[in-house]
């Protein structure tokens, strides 16, 4: 699995853990429903501040995802 793949397995794992929808994580961290179904299918190259932004409104840190890396 490549990285960009990773990120968008995580964040669509996550999102659903918590019972949210992709409009109301885009509500949440200002972008759109669209965007947000096309990051979790890793369609295109988010912006790093994209990026960051979407795993903030999940309360994801990075460290958790380098984990998930290395395993």
């Amino acid at each position: 699995m490549d990285f960009f793949n990773l990120i968008a397995t995580t964040v669509k794992s996550e999102r659903t853990k918590r019972n949210i929808t992709q409009q109301q994580l885009g509500d949440k961290c200002g972008i759109s429903k669209s965007d947000i179904s096309r990051f979790e299918n890793a369609n295109g190259n988010p912006r790093l501040e994209t990026i960051e932004r979407i795993f903030r409104a999940l309360e994801i840190k990075a460290i958790n995802l380098e984990i998930e890396i290395i395993k």
